[in-house]
C-alpha cells in the first residue's frame, strides 16, 4: 500500500511539473579577457529552465564543437534549474561561437556570442 501511496505521490508531483514551464535564459562569455591568439574559456550559462529536459552544444562557425564539458545540472530555490557547457579556445578575429539550445519539446535556438561585450 505505501509503495502505491508514494507511486501516485511521485506521479502527482510529475504532472505539476510538466505544466510548469519556463524557457531558459542563456548567457555566453568567456572567463577571462579577451585576446586574439591567446587561449581561453567560453561558457554557455543555461539558467532559469523548467522542466530540466535541456540540450545544449556549442558552435564554432556553425560547427558543433565536440570537446566540450559541462556542470552537474543545479537548480534554485524555486525549483528553476541551470546548467553551463564550457569549453577552450584560441579566438581569432573573424570566429563566430554560438550556443544551441533546445528545450523540452521546443525547436533549438541559437544564441550568438558578441566578443565585444
Amino acid at each position: 500500500m505505501a509503495r502505491i501511496m508514494l507511486f501516485a505521490l511521485l506521479l502527482g508531483l510529475g504532472c505539476w511539473c510538466q505544466a510548469t514551464i519556463h524557457p531558459p535564459k542563456v548567457n555566453m562569455y568567456t572567463t577571462g579577457p579577451l585576446e586574439e591568439g591567446k587561449e581561453n574559456t567560453g561558457v554557455c550559462l543555461v539558467r532559469g529552465f523548467h522542466p530540466p529536459d535541456i540540450k545544449v552544444a556549442v558552435l564554432k562557425n556553425g560547427e558543433e564543437i565536440k570537446n566540450t564539458q559541462g556542470t552537474d545540472m543545479s537548480f534554485d530555490n524555486d525549483w528553476k534549474y541551470q546548467w553551463m557547457k564550457y569549453f577552450t579556445f584560441t579566438y581569432t578575429s573573424g570566429d563566430e561561437y554560438e550556443c544551441r539550445v533546445a528545450h523540452g519539446q521546443s525547436e533549438p535556438k541559437v544564441y550568438k556570442w558578441d566578443p565585444m561585450l
